[in-house]
Protein backbone atom coordinates (compact mmCIF):
# COMPACT_ATOMS: atom_id res chain seq x y z
CA UNK A 1 0.00 0.00 0.00
CA UNK A 2 2.85 2.32 1.01
CA UNK A 3 6.41 2.58 0.31
CA UNK A 4 7.71 1.82 3.29
CA UNK A 5 7.81 -0.59 6.27
CA UNK A 6 6.00 1.48 9.11
CA UNK A 7 3.51 3.78 7.21
CA UNK A 8 2.50 5.44 9.99
CA UNK A 9 3.92 5.94 13.43
CA UNK A 10 3.30 7.57 16.48
CA UNK A 11 6.54 9.19 18.12
CA UNK A 12 5.02 11.80 21.00
CA UNK A 13 2.15 13.49 22.58
CA UNK A 14 3.44 17.17 23.59
CA UNK A 15 -0.28 17.58 25.12
CA UNK A 16 -3.70 16.69 25.21
CA UNK A 17 -6.64 18.27 26.80
CA UNK A 18 -10.24 18.46 26.61
CA UNK A 19 -11.73 21.54 27.21
CA UNK A 20 -15.03 23.94 27.51
CA UNK A 21 -14.46 27.39 25.48
CA UNK A 22 -16.49 30.53 26.20
CA UNK A 23 -17.93 31.85 23.10
CA UNK A 24 -15.75 34.34 21.50
CA UNK A 25 -12.06 33.03 23.93
CA UNK A 26 -9.71 32.32 20.87
CA UNK A 27 -5.70 31.04 21.47
CA UNK A 28 -2.88 33.25 20.24
CA UNK A 29 -1.92 32.28 16.40
CA UNK A 30 1.31 30.33 16.70
CA UNK A 31 3.54 27.84 14.69
CA UNK A 32 2.69 24.08 14.61
CA UNK A 33 5.74 22.31 16.23
CA UNK A 34 4.06 18.78 15.10
CA UNK A 35 0.99 17.56 14.66
CA UNK A 36 -2.22 19.64 16.22
CA UNK A 37 -5.55 17.24 16.13
CA UNK A 38 -8.56 19.34 16.42
CA UNK A 39 -11.84 17.81 17.56
CA UNK A 40 -15.28 19.41 18.03
CA UNK A 41 -17.55 17.12 20.65
CA UNK A 42 -19.95 19.85 20.63
CA UNK A 43 -20.63 23.48 19.98
CA UNK A 44 -18.37 25.05 17.11
CA UNK A 45 -15.12 26.72 16.31
CA UNK A 46 -13.38 28.62 14.16
CA UNK A 47 -10.04 27.54 12.64
CA UNK A 48 -6.94 29.77 11.15
CA UNK A 49 -4.69 27.35 9.30
CA UNK A 50 -1.82 29.37 7.39
CA UNK A 51 -3.84 31.90 5.26
CA UNK A 52 -7.47 30.59 5.78
CA UNK A 53 -9.92 29.75 8.15
CA UNK A 54 -11.93 26.52 8.44
CA UNK A 55 -15.87 26.42 10.32
CA UNK A 56 -15.64 23.20 12.23
CA UNK A 57 -18.73 22.10 13.60
CA UNK A 58 -19.47 19.00 16.12
CA UNK A 59 -18.33 15.87 15.10
CA UNK A 60 -15.85 17.02 12.66
CA UNK A 61 -11.77 16.37 12.92
CA UNK A 62 -9.28 18.90 11.42
CA UNK A 63 -5.29 18.62 11.59
CA UNK A 64 -3.00 20.98 11.31
CA UNK A 65 0.45 19.97 10.11
CA UNK A 66 3.73 20.69 11.42
CA UNK A 67 5.24 24.60 10.48
CA UNK A 68 1.40 25.53 10.51
CA UNK A 69 0.31 29.10 11.43
CA UNK A 70 -3.02 28.15 13.63
CA UNK A 71 -4.85 29.67 15.99
CA UNK A 72 -8.59 28.63 17.29
CA UNK A 73 -11.90 31.01 18.10
CA UNK A 74 -15.07 29.65 20.03
CA UNK A 75 -17.78 31.06 17.31
CA UNK A 76 -21.79 29.89 17.33
CA UNK A 77 -24.39 30.28 20.42
CA UNK A 78 -23.21 27.03 22.10
CA UNK A 79 -20.00 27.40 24.39
CA UNK A 80 -17.54 24.60 22.11
CA UNK A 81 -15.93 20.81 23.83
CA UNK A 82 -13.40 20.96 22.02
CA UNK A 83 -10.67 17.61 22.42
CA UNK A 84 -7.01 18.88 21.24
CA UNK A 85 -3.96 16.12 21.04
CA UNK A 86 -0.27 17.66 19.66
CA UNK A 87 1.88 15.27 18.94
CA UNK A 88 4.70 13.66 16.41
CA UNK A 89 4.56 11.43 13.91
CA UNK A 90 6.19 10.14 10.93
CA UNK A 91 5.88 8.01 7.60
CA UNK A 92 4.07 8.62 4.45
CA UNK A 93 0.85 7.95 5.75
CA UNK A 94 0.72 11.31 7.34
CA UNK A 95 0.49 13.20 4.02
CA UNK A 96 -3.29 12.69 3.85
CA UNK A 97 -3.43 14.41 7.07
CA UNK A 98 -2.03 18.06 5.31
CA UNK A 99 -5.06 20.12 4.84
CA UNK A 100 -7.23 17.59 6.14
CA UNK A 101 -10.75 17.73 8.30
CA UNK A 102 -13.44 15.66 7.70
CA UNK A 103 -16.66 13.70 10.40
CA UNK A 104 -15.62 10.90 12.35
CA UNK A 105 -17.23 7.41 11.85
CA UNK A 106 -18.74 5.19 14.55
CA UNK A 107 -15.50 3.37 14.57
CA UNK A 108 -12.95 6.33 14.66
CA UNK A 109 -15.67 7.80 17.78
CA UNK A 110 -14.90 5.20 19.43
CA UNK A 111 -11.51 5.28 19.01
CA UNK A 112 -11.37 8.79 20.22
CA UNK A 113 -13.14 8.29 23.16
CA UNK A 114 -10.34 5.72 24.06
CA UNK A 115 -7.82 8.03 23.68
CA UNK A 116 -9.72 11.14 25.65
CA UNK A 117 -9.68 8.47 28.75
CA UNK A 118 -6.08 7.91 28.80
CA UNK A 119 -5.45 11.75 27.99
CA UNK A 120 -7.11 12.37 31.22
CA UNK A 121 -4.89 9.45 32.92
CA UNK A 122 -1.95 11.71 31.96
CA UNK A 123 -2.31 14.88 31.98
CA UNK A 124 -3.98 17.10 34.50
CA UNK A 125 -6.65 19.30 33.42
CA UNK A 126 -6.63 22.72 32.47
CA UNK A 127 -8.38 25.51 34.49
CA UNK A 128 -8.36 27.85 31.39
CA UNK A 129 -9.33 26.72 27.85
CA UNK A 130 -6.03 28.41 26.38
CA UNK A 131 -3.75 27.15 28.78
CA UNK A 132 -0.95 23.70 27.99
CA UNK A 133 -1.68 20.99 30.36
CA UNK A 134 0.86 19.63 32.14
CA UNK A 135 1.60 15.76 33.11
CA UNK A 136 0.48 14.14 36.31
CA UNK A 137 2.97 13.15 38.91
CA UNK A 138 1.96 10.08 39.15
CA UNK A 139 0.65 8.13 35.62
CA UNK A 140 -0.75 4.97 35.97
CA UNK A 141 0.86 2.16 34.80
CA UNK A 142 0.96 1.77 30.37
CA UNK A 143 -1.04 5.30 30.58
CA UNK A 144 1.34 7.07 28.12
CA UNK A 145 2.16 3.87 25.95
CA UNK A 146 -1.62 3.48 25.67
CA UNK A 147 -2.58 6.69 24.77
CA UNK A 148 0.18 6.45 21.88
CA UNK A 149 -1.30 3.21 21.04
CA UNK A 150 -4.89 4.97 20.65
CA UNK A 151 -3.83 7.70 18.74
CA UNK A 152 -2.30 5.39 16.49
CA UNK A 153 -5.18 3.58 15.66
CA UNK A 154 -7.56 6.51 14.98
CA UNK A 155 -4.70 8.24 12.79
CA UNK A 156 -4.68 4.49 10.65
CA UNK A 157 -8.33 3.98 10.47
CA UNK A 158 -8.69 7.55 9.37
CA UNK A 159 -5.99 7.70 6.56
CA UNK A 160 -7.49 3.97 5.62
CA UNK A 161 -11.07 5.89 5.25
CA UNK A 162 -9.25 8.80 3.09
CA UNK A 163 -7.37 6.26 0.90
CA UNK A 164 -10.61 4.37 -0.27
CA UNK A 165 -12.59 7.82 -0.99
CA UNK A 166 -9.37 9.28 -2.87
CA UNK A 167 -10.17 5.80 -4.93
CA UNK A 168 -13.38 6.28 -6.11
CA UNK A 169 -14.43 7.34 -9.44
CA UNK A 170 -16.40 10.87 -9.92
CA UNK A 171 -19.12 8.58 -10.63
CA UNK A 172 -18.63 6.55 -7.93
CA UNK A 173 -18.85 9.63 -5.35
CA UNK A 174 -21.74 11.27 -7.42
CA UNK A 175 -23.91 8.22 -7.09
CA UNK A 176 -23.33 7.85 -3.31
CA UNK A 177 -23.90 10.83 -2.56
CA UNK A 178 -26.83 10.70 -4.80
CA UNK A 179 -28.15 7.60 -2.30
CA UNK A 180 -27.49 9.59 0.70
CA UNK A 181 -29.48 12.39 -0.38
CA UNK A 182 -32.42 10.09 -1.33
CA UNK A 183 -32.28 8.36 1.99
CA UNK A 184 -32.20 11.97 4.18
CA UNK A 185 -35.07 12.78 1.76
CA UNK A 186 -36.74 9.10 2.63
CA UNK A 187 -35.90 9.63 6.56
CA UNK A 188 -37.93 13.24 6.48
CA UNK A 189 -40.70 12.17 4.46
CA UNK A 190 -41.34 8.75 7.20
CA UNK A 191 -41.04 11.46 10.37
CA UNK A 192 -43.59 13.70 8.80
CA UNK A 193 -46.14 10.86 8.06
CA UNK A 194 -45.57 9.49 12.08
CA UNK A 195 -46.44 13.06 13.14
CA UNK A 196 -48.93 13.99 11.31
CA UNK A 197 -50.69 10.29 11.73
CA UNK A 198 -49.95 11.06 16.11
CA UNK A 199 -51.85 13.96 15.68
CA UNK A 200 -54.42 12.72 13.57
Amino acid sequence: MYGDEWPLRVTGIASAAESEWRIGQQTPERTCEGWLLVYVKSGMVEELCDTHRVLLRAGQILFHQPAELFAMRAVGEVPPEVFRVEFTADGSAMDSFRSCHMRLGNAEKSCLRQLAETVREVFQPVQDACQMPTRRAEIPFGGKELQTIYLAQLLYLLARRRQRTRKQSPRARAEQEQAALVEACACTLRRTLKSRWRWT
